[in-house]
C-alpha cells in the first residue's frame, strides 16, 4: 500500500507515481471527497489503485485527466459504498482487466464514464438505481467479460467507439426491476463472439423495459453462426431504429414468453447479412428494414436467405405481430433452409403487407 488516507479531503494532482509490486492498494480512501487530477499512475501490483473503504459520510471521487496504467488481473477502482458523485472522465487506460467495480451496495447516483481511452478491461457495477451514463469513449478490450456489465435499473451509452477483442460483447443490462435503456449512436467493433447488447434480466420473465437502441453502427469482424445483436428481453416499449449491422446472424431480437409488444418496433434499419428474430412476442410491428445477403457468410449454420424470423419460445404464443414495407435482397440460392418471412410453428398468426 503507498497511501492510505484519513479523514476529510484528499487532491492528488500533477503527480508521477509508480509501484514496482505487491498485491495492495496504491490508495486506500476512508474519505468522503477524493479527486485525483492529471496523474501519471503506473501500478505493477496485482490488486488495485484506488479502493473505497469508508463507510460513512456522502462519498464524492472525481478521477480526471489521468494516465493509468496496470497489469492484467488488476483493478482500477474498487468500491463496495455509494456515492453522490463518482466521475471517471477524460482518462487514457492501458489496462489488461477491470477499470472499475462497485459491487453489493451498488448506486443509487449517477457515475459518469466519459471521453476516457484506451484499454479498459470491463466496468461492473451491480445493483443501485443511479443512471449508469458511459459517453464519449474510444476504448477496447482483451478479455472474456461484457465490457459494461451492470444491473442498474437506468443506463445511457452515447456517442462511444467500442471494440471488443475477447470473447464477449459491448453491454449487458440485466435486472429483475425495471429497465430504461438508451444506447445511441455508437460504433460498436466486435472482434469476438457473441451477445453483443443485452437488455432485460436474461431469462423470459415479464420485465417492463422502455428505451431506444438507435443510430448505432455494429459490426463483427470476426464472424461465427449464430452470433445476436441486440436482444431485448420481455415487453415494455423498446425501439430499434436507424441502425446499420454487418455480419451479424441475429442483429434485432425481441424475445419473451407471450409478452405484448405493442409499444415496441424495429424499424429503418439495414442490416447485411443477418436475420430479425420475434421470439415468443406479441404485437411487435416490423416495418421499413432493408436486408441484404451476398452468401459470403452462414447465418445460423447455412447461407439463409435475409429473413425475418417468427417463433414461440418454449410454451405460449407469438401472434399479430405487424411486418410490413421491408426490402429484401439476396445472392443465396432458393434451396436456402428458410424463406424471406419464416414462421416456425403452425398456428402463429401474423400481418405481412407490402414487403
Amino acid at each position: 500500500m503507498l497511501f492510505r488516507s484519513g479523514t476529510g479531503s484528499l487532491t492528488v494532482q500533477n503527480s508521477v507515481i509508480l509501484t514496482t509490486g505487491g498485491t495492495n492498494e496504491m490508495f486506500t480512501l476512508n474519505i468522503s471527497t477524493t479527486t485525483f487530477n492529471n496523474n501519471y499512475l503506473n501500478d505493477a501490483s496485482s490488486d488495485r489503485i484506488f479502493s473505497q473503504t469508508s463507510t460513512s459520510g456522502s462519498l464524492s471521487t472525481t478521477i480526471i485527466y489521468n494516465k493509468i496504467l496496470s497489469p492484467t488481473g488488476s483493478n482500477i477502482y474498487r468500491t463496495t459504498k455509494d456515492h453522490i458523485i463518482l466521475d471517471i472522465n477524460y482518462n487514457n487506460f492501458t489496462t489488461g482487466n477491470n477499470v472499475i467495480v462497485i459491487s453489493t451496495n451498488g448506486l443509487n447516483y449517477p457515475f459518469n464514464f466519459k471521453y476516457n481511452t484506451g484499454n479498459i478491461g470491463y466496468i461492473s457495477i451491480l445493483n443501485g438505481t443511479g443512471n449508469v451514463v458511459i459517453s464519449n469513449n474510444i476504448v477496447s478490450n482483451n478479455n472474456a467479460n461484457v465490457m459494461i456489465n451492470t444491473t442498474s435499473r437506468n443506463l445511457t451509452v452515447t456517442n462511444n467507439k467500442l471494440t471488443v477483442n475477447g470473447s464477449a460483447g459491448y453491454v449487458n443490462c440485466l435486472s429483475a426491476a425495471p429497465i430504461t435503456a438508451i444506447i445511441n449512436n455508437n460504433r460498436l467493433i466486435s472482434n469476438g463472439l457473441d451477445n453483443q447488447v443485452t437488455i432485460g434480466n436474461g431469462s423470459d420473465t415479464p420485465l417492463t423495459i422502455s428505451g431506444e437502441y438507435k443510430y448505432n453502427y455494429m459490426e463483427s469482424t470476426n464472424y461465427t453462426a449464430n452470433q445476436h445483436g441486440i436482444q431485448v428481453y420481455s415487453g415494455g416499449a423498446f425501439e430499434i431504429a436507424y441502425n446499420f449491422t454487418k455480419n451479424i446472424g441475429f442483429p434485432y431480437i425481441l424475445k419473451g414468453n407471450s409478452q405484448d409488444c405493442t409499444t415496441s418496433s424495429i424499424h429503418s434499419n439495414v442490416y447485411l447479412n443477418g436475420y430479425i428474430i420475434l421470439k415468443g412476442v406479441e404485437n411487435a410491428n416490423v416495418y421499413n428494414n432493408t436486408c441484404y445477403n451476398d452468401g459470403s457468410i452462414l447465418i445460423g449454420g447455412t447461407a439463409d436467405m435475409p429473413c425475418i424470423d417468427v417463433l414461440i419460445n418454449v410454451t405460449g404464443t407469438a401472434n399479430n405481430n405487424i411486418i410490413k414495407n421491408n426490402i429484401f435482397y439476396s445472392n443465396v440460392s432458393s434451396s436456402s433452409i428458410y424463406g424471406v418471412i419464416n414462421v416456425e410453428q403452425i398456428g402463429i398468426i401474423l400481418t405481412s403487407d407490402n414487403n
